[in-house]
C-alpha cells in the first residue's frame, strides 16, 4: 500500500500509505495537491537474475515526476544499490502501473504513464527522495545500502553552484579532468549535506564521492531538461558528469 501526504509543490505531486498519515513540505507555492508514491518491480528479464530491482517515483493523475528511484538489491549479500535516473530508456514507469487507493485494498487504480515527465527542481528532487526512502525503507532494508549513483547534470541548481566553484578553482580553460577537485568540491556542496540528513534514519551516510566522465552541456541543452529555481545566471557552459556516493554503516 503506498503512504498518503500532502505537498506544497510547485509542482503537482501525489502519494498514499498504509497509515493514510498527513504532512506537509512547503517549496514556492502554495498549490496543495495529493501524492501517489509509485513503485513498479523491473522484471528479471531486464536485469540480473542475482538482483531484486524495483523503481520508485512520484504519480500526480497521469503525471509522473521525471526522476525515479532504482533500488537493486543483491540477492545474496542483501546489499543496495539505488540509481537516481531521468533517462527514459531505463525507467520501467513507461508502462502502466497499478497503485492501491485506499488501505482497503479491495480495487486498484491504474495509472498511466502521461508524456512528457515532468521537471522538478533540486530542492523537491530531496523531497521526493525522502518521501521514496521512507515508502521503500518498507520493502528494503536500507541500513545496506552501499551506493547511490546520479548525472549532476540533472541536479539543476546544484549543477550550476558546482560549475560556479570548479571554475573559480580551476578556470575555463582548465582540463575538465581534474576529478579530485570535483570530488572535493562536490564533498563540500550540499548535496552530501542533505543526503547525509536523508540517510541519517536508515543509520548510514556518505563515506566517499566519486566522479567519472565529466564534460560539458551548452546552456541551451541544460535549460532543455532542467527545471531550476534560482536567480542566479546560468554559466555558457554546465559540467556534468556521473557521482558515485559510496555508503557506509554508521558504527
Amino acid at each position: 500500500m503506498k503512504m498518503k501526504i500532502v505537498l506544497f509543490f510547485m509542482l503537482s505531486l501525489s502519494a498514499c500509505d498504509r497509515t493514510r498519515s498527513s504532512n506537509s513540505a512547503t517549496f514556492i507555492a502554495n498549490a496543495q495537491a495529493d501524492t501517489i508514491v509509485a513503485s513498479k518491480t523491473i522484471p528479471n528479464v531486464t536485469s540480473s537474475l542475482e538482483y531484486r530491482e524495483k523503481e520508485y517515483f512520484l504519480v500526480a493523475g497521469k503525471d509522473t515526476s521525471g526522476l525515479s528511484c532504482i533500488f537493486s538489491e543483491n540477492k545474496n549479500s542483501g546489499k543496495i544499490s539505488l540509481t537516481l535516473e531521468y533517462d527514459d530508456f531505463y525507467k520501467s514507469s513507461l508502462t502502466p502501473i497499478a497503485c492501491s487507493s485506499d488501505t482497503s485494498a479491495i480495487g486498484e487504480k491504474q495509472i498511466e504513464h502521461k508524456a512528457p515527465y515532468y521537471k522538478i527542481t533540486y530542492r523537491q528532487q530531496m523531497e521526493a527522495l525522502r518521501l521514496i526512502l521512507k515508502e521503500s525503507s518498507k520493502e528494503f532494508d536500507l541500513s545496506k545500502m552501499r551506493n547511490i549513483s546520479l548525472m549532476l547534470l540533472n541536479s539543476g541548481d546544484l549543477a550550476i553552484e558546482v560549475t560556479e566553484q570548479y571554475t573559480k578553482k580551476i578556470g575555463t580553460k582548465g582540463a575538465i579532468s581534474e576529478y579530485r577537485e570535483l570530488a572535493k568540491i562536490l564533498a563540500g556542496s550540499r548535496l552530501k549535506s542533505d543526503l547525509d540528513k536523508l540517510l541519517e534514519p536508515y543509520s548510514v551516510f556518505i563515506d566517499s564521492i566519486r566522479v567519472e566522465k565529466t564534460y560539458y552541456v551548452n546552456k541551451k541543452s541544460f535549460l532543455a531538461e532542467n527545471k531550476i529555481d534560482t536567480t542566479i545566471k546560468v554559466p555558457k557552459n554546465i559540467l556534468d558528469c556521473s557521482i558515485d556516493l559510496d555508503i557506509n554503516l554508521k558504527k
